[in-house]
């Protein structure tokens, strides 16, 4: 049995896990879309603690669900992966480095496709005002999403296969934005299949590093944080529908690419790695 299995282990029962941790990630997101909407806040132009309350609903959920079906124990086991950075060189590189590769070939092919050139490159200014989202990115949810979800998953289903779902439920969660005020603006429809193919994409990759990092979970944290930097020192605007489309695509090229080189990873279950 790797470290990946223990939290699921200690949480007992998969199925009363995940759906008690998915009740209260329902709850929770539910609650901060409802405090928005009862006080007019647009999430993208505006501040609210419904906001902080969204964005940790995931970990917060997991943590919740790990205290009362295993107690400390579990709650202890649930975050101890955090601190496990003794992973090699390269998955620290492939963490950290892809999202910057994926940004800056998008916007090199946007450009070189004719672009709006009012995009920028790089805007390094933005990197402050967008630390909490950053923050929030990382502790608030890869908690829940590796850390709680993709163990419980694997035991019945395959690396690949578990990551898959995790994404899917990841994708829905982000799309809570088009239930509060200002939420269905013009080309939500498409930003919804791009955020689905993306987070699908990234969460296969995802899985794959907390896998074969034998369970960190500061590993897909870093990778989580590494895509938030370069998303915000790489703006992708609203309405360059183009440049996000890239972004989704290259992100599923990379999951393709991964599925080709380990695939024999990929399509076990966690135990067995």
């Amino acid at each position: 049995m790797t470290q990946t299995d223990k939290a699921a282990v200690l949480l007992i029962r998969a199925r009363r896990g995940l759906a008690l941790w998915g009740a209260l990630l329902f709850g929770l997101t539910t609650l901060g879309v409802v405090w928005l909407r009862a006080s007019g806040v647009d999430p993208a132009e505006g501040f609210s603690p419904a906001i902080i309350i969204i964005a940790y609903s995931p970990s917060l959920a997991a943590l919740v669900t790990a205290g009362v079906l295993g107690k400390w124990k579990a709650v202890k086991q649930l975050v101890r992966p955090i601190g496990r950075w003794r992973v090699k060189p390269r998955y620290y590189a492939f963490a950290i480095l892809l999202p910057f590769v994926i940004l800056g070939l998008a916007h090199f092919l946007w450009r070189l496709g004719g672009g709006e050139a009012g995009v920028a490159w790089l805007d390094v200014a933005g990197l402050a005002p967008g630390l909490g989202a950053i923050i929030a990115g990382s502790l608030g949810e890869e908690i829940g999403w590796r850390g709680f979800a993709q163990p419980l998953l694997q035991r019945k289903l395959t690396i690949f296969w578990a990551s898959v779902v995790v994404g899917l439920l990841w994708a829905t969660w982000h799309c809570w934005p088009l239930f509060a005020p200002g939420g269905h603006e013009q080309g939500w429809l498409l930003d919804v299949g791009l955020t689905y193919l993306r987070l699908v994409s990234t969460a296969v990759l995802y899985g794959w590093l907390f896998n074969v990092s034998g369970g960190s979970l500061l590993l897909v944290m870093l990778a989580h944080a590494a895509h938030n930097v370069a998303v915000t020192s790489m703006p992708v605007p609203e309405t360059a529908h183009g440049l996000g489309v890239l972004v989704a695509v290259l992100y599923f090229i990379a999951a393709v690419a991964l599925g080709i080189v380990a695939r024999r990873q990929l399509f076990t279950h966690g135990t067995k790695l």
